[in-house]
Order: structure tokens, then sequence, then C-alpha cells
């Protein structure tokens, strides 16, 4: 379960703790300074030049070097090629258990040698104070003082607070026992069983999954309400063994812990940017091994956590539980974007009630069809829990059955009241949000596509499929697609429709496609991340072994192209091979038109350089540059409807940049780049 975030008050007591380190760690090195200073020369041992200009310069060196540690460390990975980069993936999900020790020693190894260095800054910082007093004039106080305040601020701003108690009366998700005794109640009996310690906490989400991690001594348990809707009293009870265990079997909770600290949460610190300049070697391994540990593991911990549910409670009960959970992921696979709502109200209580209450009413129709799946699924190579037929194996379960439900009345009225609490927060989460007004706006535009015939016009067919899809006009939205790949002339790019109507194929069960999406991410990169996820998750879900192995083939090629050049598309830097760029003067005039058609005066500038990737590859790369009075909405709309007709163009391949995230790039000093300017200044 990834943490919850903390709301600005407890991030304000975290900051005053690290202030106070800091100010102390000063503190500290100026008295050591005045001590020095005050000790009689005669005292005083004479101290050499060379060892105290050894001791300040050390942990600059030391940073310096880590610095360049990290580089190496990143280029290690850069170097590698996509087929490279999965084999040694898959080379530590092979070895797991042994894979997995062996990371989890190297992390504890790394945090121990930040941790020593951490307290090695403050000896050295306290230790240089006192020498430099005792050596030099007070002339030299201050700034040794600030070098040595700082290694200290280093050192010092390592120690991890735990999160203080009011983050759990900041964050709304966090429910009272009060308010929820038979929830808590079966949790604290969970707990108890799996020999799991410490105060628990209940999270309510929206979702439909559980999760479980621990701040301190507090035991955090997040379970989602559709999750509660599906599942019963038993059920849920085997759901919380499975969470428990984690926490019994230590399943990398300290390493997380030390894992989610690196990632963001010393962000928050004060000074971390240049305190943690000192750490950037352990840091970046850390991390690193890290990923690879939990990818080496997580198969591991879900199949050990599962055994728990056996043990505590009947196997017939935990498959019962398993089995719901992966229905509903079919379940939500075969219904993606089929709703559609025109009020953000009707939406938020689907969310929370209506999403189950389908499920639960389709479950009885398709539980043969979801059961055939399930005997057929195919372990995929980023998974992080085992294929269910796999994890009902290990509990001795071969068929495939529900348990029935007898709940109590009080466990009806604790869910329902449970999902009154989750639609309470989303709520609040979404007052300000601009759902209706979206919503109003897909009405307007499909309103006025209808009363104008419905016509297909490339630069604006996507927008009214966006819309379609946003009302819930399935059938409608595949109608449009597939008159734009039958309609569209030769030519003309039609990957946008290929991709939808390949993923509507796919989630009902149709090979069909498969081919639609490659035919996609042949006519457009933007699509193979997306296109290749979906193809994957689909021969994954229905067994395909022979389409499994194409994709993965196929897949490692578009996706090195993508590391080698398709990436380039997207970014624009000081270091690349820009040049001028002559479009052809009638696609050059016809551009311009289009966009000074929309832009209402929110132009200043508009900037076109060629880029090279290759010797046989580059991009016209368009840079937009506002004025400084343009509204973000639109910015906003004006970059949509350019990147509309730039990607509708097959001729000519194109980049879309917005001028301040690519100001450091010198454009004006490239002839010619300048394609347009709202107040032309003459040059004498």
């Amino acid at each position: 379960m990834n943490e919850q975030n903390r709301a600005d008050p407890s991030q304000r007591i975290l900051n005053r703790r690290y202030w106070a380190l800091i100010l102390l760690g000063a503190a500290a090195c100026f008295l050591f300074q005045i001590i020095g200073i005050l000790i009689p020369k005669r005292q005083a041992a004479p101290i050499p030049l060379w060892i105290l200009l050894v001791l300040l310069l050390l942990p600059l060196v030391r940073a310096l070097f880590g610095f360049l540690d990290g580089l190496r460390l990143v280029r290690q990975f850069q170097q590698m090629d996509v087929r490279e980069m999965q084999s040694f993936l898959l080379s530590h999900r092979e070895k797991a258990e042994a894979a997995a020790q062996e990371k989890r020693q190297l992390l504890r190894n790394t945090q121990i040698r930040a941790d020593v260095w951490a307290a090695a800054l403050v000896v050295l910082a306290l230790t240089v104070s006192l020498l430099s007093g005792m050596r030099y004039s007070t002339a030299w106080a201050v700034p040794i003082w600030m070098l040595t305040s700082l290694y200290a601020a280093a050192g010092l701003t390592r120690i991890r607070f735990s999160p203080p108690e009011t983050m759990f009366s900041e964050d709304d998700s966090y429910v009272d026992r009060a308010d929820f005794p038979l929830l808590y109640g079966l949790a604290e009996r969970a707990a108890e069983a799996a020999g799991c310690g410490g105060e628990i906490r209940l999270s309510l989400s929206v979702d439909n999954n559980a999760g479980v991690g621990k701040v301190g001594d507090t035991v955090i348990i997040q379970l989602g309400v559709i999750l509660l809707s599906i599942l019963s009293e038993r059920e849920l009870y085997t759901v919380l063994l499975h969470e428990c265990a984690h926490i019994t079997l230590n399943h990398a909770l300290v390493e997380y812990r030390y894992f989610n600290w690196l990632d963001g949460e010393r962000d928050e610190r004060p000074l971390s940017t240049i305190t943690d300049l000192f750490f950037q070697d352990t840091d970046a391994h850390y991390a690193v091994e890290y990923s690879l540990y939990r990818y080496a593991a997580e198969i591991h911990f879900e199949t050990e956590a599962d055994r728990a549910m056996v043990e505590h409670s009947d196997a017939q009960t935990a498959a019962s539980a398993l089995l719901k959970l992966k229905y509903f992921d079919l379940f939500t696979w075969e219904t993606e974007n089929r709703e559609g709502f025109l009020r953000l109200e009707e939406r938020l209580e689907w969310i929370v009630r209506g999403r189950a209450a389908e499920f639960l009413e389709a479950l009885p129709q398709r539980m043969d069809f979801w059961n055939k799946l399930i005997q057929k699924e195919i372990l995929a190579n980023d998974a992080s829990h085992p294929t269910t037929r796999a994890r009902l194996a290990s509990m001795g379960i071969s068929e495939l059955q529900l348990v029935p439900r007898m709940d109590s009345e009080a466990y009806a009225s604790q869910i329902e009241q449970a999902r009154s609490h989750a639609l309470a927060n989303l709520r609040a989460i979404n007052e300000d949000s601009d759902y209706d007004e979206t919503m109003q706006k897909s009405q307007e535009l499909v309103a006025s596509w209808e009363r104008s015939g419905k016509p297909l016009i490339v630069e604006e067919y996507r927008d009214v499929i966006a819309a379609l899809r946003d009302l819930g006009r399935l059938d409608e939205t595949i109608q449009l697609c597939d008159r734009a790949i039958a309609e569209f002339p030769f030519g003309t790019p039609i990957s946008f429709p290929c991709y939808y109507k390949g993923c509507f194929l796919l989630h009902q069960w149709d090979d069909r496609g498969i081919e639609l999406i490659y035919r996609a991410i042949d006519g457009n990169s933007n699509y193979i991340d997306e296109g290749l996820d979906e193809i994957g998750s689909y021969c994954c879900l229905t067994g395909n072994q022979a389409e499994l192995d194409r994709y993965r083939e196929h897949g490692m090629t578009i996706l090195q192209q993508k590391v080698d050049i398709y990436d380039e598309l997207g970014v624009l830097r000081r270091s690349d091979n820009l040049s001028t760029e002559h479009l052809p003067e009638e696609l050059q005039e016809q551009l311009l038109g289009y966009i000074l058609s929309f832009e209402n005066g929110n132009i200043e500038t508009l900037y076109l350089v060629r880029k090279t990737i290759t010797s046989e590859f580059f991009t016209s790369a368009m840079v937009v540059r506002f004025t400084t009075e343009a509204e973000m909405e639109a910015k906003q709309e004006i970059m949509h409807k350019i990147f509309s007709v730039l990607d509708n163009d097959t001729d000519w391949q194109f980049s879309l940049f917005e001028y301040d995230d690519v100001m450091k790039v010198p454009l004006n000093d490239i002839p010619g780049a300048v394609i347009y300017q709202k107040n032309p200044v003459n040059k004498l």
C-alpha cells in the first residue's frame, strides 16, 4: 500500500523537527569552535594544516565521487538495449528466492553505510570545528563554521522521523473504531491470528484493493469499498489475514519505508537538495537495488501471504475471495470506458456503489467464461502476483467455485456506512471539479457535429470521438472510428481510430484488435507503450501463448526503436543537432493559416527548427511562445488544436513544445527559426 499523503500540518511538524536538527548542528559547530578558540594556545597540540584541509575537504571529495558513481550507475543501465534489460530483470525473477535474500542483505548494507557516513559527517563537522578554533584566528571562523554546519546538517537530517499522529486526523480516509467496530474487530482478529502486533488503523479507499503498511508501531490497513461490497464477511477475514501476514513475515516493510523516504518524503526536508549531495552514491544504489529486489521477490511474498489465509481460515473461503477479486478485474476489463454520466454526482455514486452492483449482477452469467480464462491465464513478465490458478493450486484448490454468502445485518450495515464515508470523501475531493462543465462542452460539441451532418474532418474527428466516449455513447464512438478507418483517403493518419477500435475489440475478447493496435503503433509512436501493454495484457489473460511469443519478440524491436529514436521526439535540448527547417511552402502556409485562425492573439512567437536524430530520421520541432497575458485554459486549448493538426500529417514528422519548457534552447540563434511573430522587432 502506498502510504497516505500527509496534509500540510503534519509536514509542518516534520519540517520543524528538521529545522531544529539543522540549527542544532550549526549551534554545536559554533560551540566547538568557541571551545577551540578558548583553549590556551600553549596547551593545544600543534595541528598540521594539511590534516585540517583533508578533514575539511573529505566530504566534498566524497560527494564528487558519489555524483560520478551515480552517473556511472545510470549509464550502465542506459547502455543496455531493451532485450538485455529484459533478460537482466528476468534473471532476478527466475532465481527469485536466492536473489531476494541477496538483494535484501545488500539493501541493509547500503542503508548501514549511509547511516554510518551520516554519523561520520556529524563527528567530522564537530572535530573540524574544534581543531579550526585551536589552529586559526577568528578571521577564519565564519567560513569554516558555515561549511561544518552544512556537514552537520547533512548528517543530522538523515534521521528518519515517523509521521506525527496528526496524519490520521488530517486524512479523511482514516476511520475511527467507534464508527466501524465490526471492521476493526475483523482486522484485529486477523492480526492476532497472523501474529501481527501493533495498533490497527483502517483507511477506506474507493477501489477494489486491500493493502497494508506500517508507520512506527501502527499497522495501517487500507480497504477498498468495492472490495467490501463484493466480499462476504468470512472472505474479508481471509483477505485481512493475507495483509497481516505481510507484516508478520516482514515482506520488505523496512526496505519499503526507507525507499519511500528516499523517493519523495526527503524532498520535503529543509535544504534536502544540498544535503543529499553527500549521499548520491548510496541513495542511487539503494533505489536501483530496491527495484530489483521488489521485482524478484513480489510473487514469492504473495505466495507466502496466501499460506496464512489457509493456515488461519479454510481454503475454500480464501479461494472464493481470490476468485471474486479476479472476477472483478475481468469484469473491469470487459466494461472499460462503457460508462457515461452527465453529472458529477451520478459518476461519484456509480464509483462507490454502482460499479460493484453491476458486477454482482453480471457475476452469475459471466462466471463460467471467466473460469475458463483463469484456467488459461499466463503469468506476465511484470506481474506482481501469481496467477489466480497458481494461487489456488498452492492452497490445494482445484475446483473454481464460490462459497455462499451469509452475512450478518451488522456487516451489511457497516459496508453501507463505509460507502457513505467514501462517497463523502469523493465529494470533498471533487468539490472544485470541472467535470460538469466538461460534460456540457462534450454535449455541445457532439450536438454541433450532429447539426453539421456528422462530418468526418481530420482536424476535428478525434475530439468528437473523445466527447462521444465521455458521454457513454460507445456504439457511436466505434462507428465513427470505423468511418475514419474506411473513408479517409490513403495517406491520412488513422492511428487514433485504429488504436481505439483495437482496444475495444480486445476488451471484448476479439483477437482482431491485436492487428489494429499494431497498425496504430506503426503509424504513430505515441501508442507504443500503451499499445504494447494492451496486447501483452490480453495475451496473458487469454492464455494465447503463440501470440504472446510473437508480441514479446516484435515488442522488443518496437521498444528498442522507441528508446533509440522515438523518445527523442518529446525532448528538445541545447545539445541536440538543431538546424534551419525548410517546410514545403504550401504546407507551412496551411499550418500558419490554421493556427492563426484560432489563437486569438495569445501567441507571441512560433518557432520551427529541424532536430536531426539519426542520419535517416529527423523531426520538425514547433515551439509555441505565448503572450504574458495568455490564460492557462487558452494555452491548453491552443496546444491541443496545434497538436491535432501536426499529428495528422503523415508526410512530415512534427514535435510540439511550449517555449517555457525549452527556453534554454537558443532558438533565436538558428537562422529562420521564427516563422511567426506577433510584434516583429525591426533591426537596423
